[in-house]
């Protein structure tokens, strides 16, 4: 099966994804699985592919071929995905906590603007932002070991899963190419 950017566009692909086509595939592509994978790298959405591009018995042969990966995947991260929750647990409370003050002066400042709405947040909105942006930029310091941890702990699981969905969307194309 071949796609091109003109299928994307006629699916309403998002520009995002529709650069980085053009970019990898100025004319368009045979699907083969080296393709899927490099689509993979470069950010493509194999997921939105097959539910867009692929007839509906392709979809289904795609999603019926990932439902293990996808369980699968799903058990590989659940001890990463509640250790970051965990851990970033107390700094999202503080974070919250501590900008709950500019939040509510923020809300409270831009209640009674009706007709000039836009003018009268941009002053409120400044002020929001700045004040918010030390309990941010803490929030952030804070959670970053949980985040590279969790990445860490999941990238094994990533490289299985964007595997299986690599072989299974190159053979929903196969299904697709049979007219099935």
């Amino acid at each position: 099966m071949k796609i091109t950017l003109e299928m994307l566009e006629n699916a309403h692909a998002r520009e995002p994804q529709k650069a980085i086509f053009a970019a990898m595939c100025p004319e368009g592509g045979e699907v083969t699985l080296a393709a899927a994978r490099r689509a993979q790298k470069l950010g493509l959405d194999l997921h939105w592919a097959a539910a867009h591009l692929l007839s509906d018995a392709a979809d289904k042969a795609y999603f019926d071929a990932i439902a293990t990966a996808d369980k699968v995947y799903d058990d590989a991260i659940a001890p990463a995905s509640k250790a970051y929750d965990d851990a970033i647990a107390p700094a999202s409370k503080a974070y919250d906590d501590a900008i709950a003050p500019a939040r509510k002066a923020y809300f409270d400042a831009i209640a009674p603007a009706d007709k000039a709405y836009f003018d009268a947040i941009a002053p409120a909105s400044k002020a929001y932002d700045d004040a918010i942006a030390p309990a941010r930029k803490a929030y952030f310091d804070a959670i970053a070991p949980a985040r590279k941890a969790y990445f860490d702990a999941i990238a094994t699981a990533d490289k299985v899963y964007d595997d299986a969905t690599a072989r299974a969307f190159v053979a929903a194309c196969h299904v697709q190419d049979k007219g099935e």
